[in-house]
């Protein structure tokens, strides 16, 4: 394997670490939110939900998939309207949610007069991150612009093994990134307290909101 290669290859895990830590995607705001709540495995859960459909997507732009946007642009205005709806309705939940107590959490979970009622919601939100990654076709034309520019800066020409790779290699990141940051939620999340809690969701719901406006903007060609 060529050094351009690995090159590559350690560019996505790198990524992909990097953009699970970083609370400013719609996934990676519900693995921090049940990561507080103590459900570290519906957590992980969530975020490898994400690694399965971003990592799919980047599959699709490193193998050109992107050509057809080009070819008809009705496609791509569909899915960049999805991804604002996504954003939209992620912004008003987050807004709207009462922060788990972690200083309950710590001592078991929350009493359910419904417990079959409850597991149902988990298992749901288990699938989540597949789901709101999914729904966020948006992300294909992110990492065809990515790939692109990092391609042009470098001067190279990806292999086929590049190519296979790289979705692979991102994953990777992306799973050790989750990996990361609910093992460090783990340790340290107790000392985070209800009310900074709250305003970190608020914070994220209104970000999410303010993106999805500035895109619509876009679209609508106010911008």
């Amino acid at each position: 394997m060529n050094p351009e290669t690995l090159g590559l290859l350690a560019l996505a895990i790198a990524l992909g670490t990097a953009s699970a830590m970083m609370p400013l995607g719609p996934v990676t705001v519900l693995v921090f939110r049940r990561a507080l709540g103590r459900d570290y495995g519906g957590a992980f859960k969530i975020g490898l939900g994400r690694v399965v459909a971003e990592s799919s997507y980047c599959a699709l732009a490193v193998f050109g998939v992107t050509a057809l946007f080009e070819r008809v642009p009705i496609i791509r205005l569909g899915a960049e309207t999805l991804g604002s709806v996504v954003f939209v309705l992620l912004g008003i939940w987050l807004l709207t949610q009462t922060p788990p107590s972690t200083a309950s959490a710590a001592a078991g979970p929350p009493a359910d007069p419904d417990d079959l009622r409850a597991a149902r919601r988990r298992r749901w939100g288990s699938w989540s991150g597949l789901i709101i990654a999914a729904l966020n076709p948006t992300l294909i034309l992110t990492w065809s612009a990515g790939i692109a520019i990092a391609l042009t800066t470098l001067e190279i020409e990806p292999t086929l093994a590049a190519k296979i790779g790289f979705p692979l290699a991102l994953a990777c990141g992306l799973t050790c990134g989750y990996l990361i940051l609910i093992g460090s939620l783990r340790r340290w999340g107790e000392k985070l307290g209800d009310k900074l809690i709250r305003w970190i969701l608020r914070g994220l719901g209104t970000v999410f909101l303010i993106m999805a406006a500035v895109n619509g903007a876009r679209l609508l060609g106010w911008t």
